[in-house]
């Protein structure tokens, strides 16, 4: 039996390496990162990033002499927010598209930024004392601020910036809460909310997006109709927790476990 035993660890130790020459490896050092089917690469010191492909080699890299505070990926580029108060957008193959500084505050900072899925519009939290958000869009070939707004207390700390999957509305978190900007009238609202937006996703079936905050171990879901209405919420105590949509199941993950929930319209 003993020399059953190691031989049978022996094979499965074999099985194992025959099974890793398949899988693929991301050749660098750094932290990955996975967006849908686009695998990045954080460099250490904070100041650079690579795009890798899907075998795990480097595709590009860009470096800057500023911390790299925001990142965002979407089908049509990448949107990258710095310490300085830089945004530079790059296309899918690491040429830059557009670099701009907001502006408007005393301290220059991107706390929070985020790139639409045609790339034609991006939006971010901007700045330290007078900090604001800002909307800019593509527009004849040119790209300009459409909109912005002073917030009413600085936040010190990277934050959520997020646009709807059909680019009608971009979301993004403030001192009160979640605020909403409509992409084509350009109306603002926002909606208090307990705790820092930790997650936003759409079910666009059901015209809903369920929101998750964190406030110490007390996460919250709060379900939004017609991306502005707020209909209801639930919270819960957990050390982490995550959420995901796939058609009209929420499912929500609180420390090991994992909850199903449907949803459905009345």
């Amino acid at each position: 039996d003993a020399d059953n035993i190691r031989f049978s660890s022996y094979d499965t130790d074999k099985n194992i390496k025959e099974n890793l020459k398949s899988y693929n490896y991301i050749k660098g050092s750094g932290f990955p990162f996975f967006v849908e089917d686009r695998i990045f690469l954080f460099m250490p010191g904070g100041f650079g990033f690579s795009k890798c492909d899907n075998e795990g080699n480097i595709s590009w890299s860009f470096n800057n002499y500023v911390p790299l505070i925001s990142f965002s990926s979407s089908e049509a580029g990448i949107s990258t927010g710095y310490a300085d108060g830089t945004i530079i957008v790059f296309d899918n193959d690491g040429n830059i598209r557009q670099t701009f500084e907001p502006g408007g505050s005393t301290y220059p900072v991107i706390l929070g930024s985020d790139l639409s899925k045609s790339g034609k519009q991006f939006a971010c939290i901007s700045g330290i004392d007078r900090q604001r958000f800002v909307l800019n869009q593509e527009k004849n070939g040119f790209s300009k601020v459409v909109f912005h707004r002073y917030l009413d207390t600085d936040q010190k700390e990277p934050v959520l910036v997020q646009f709807s999957e059909d680019e009608k509305t971009v979301y993004y978190n403030c001192s009160k809460g979640l605020g909403i900007v409509n992409c084509e009238t350009f109306v603002n609202k926002i909606i208090p909310l307990k705790g820092k937006i930790i997650s936003i996703q759409e079910a666009p079936l059901l015209n809903l997006a369920c929101v998750l905050t964190k406030s110490i171990n007390e996460y919250s879901i709060y379900f939004i109709e017609d991306f502005d209405h707020l209909i209801g919420n639930f919270s819960f105590e957990a050390s982490s927790a995550f959420i995901t949509i796939e058609d009209n199941m929420l499912f929500i993950g609180k420390n090991d476990e994992i909850s199903c929930v449907k949803m459905e319209q009345k």
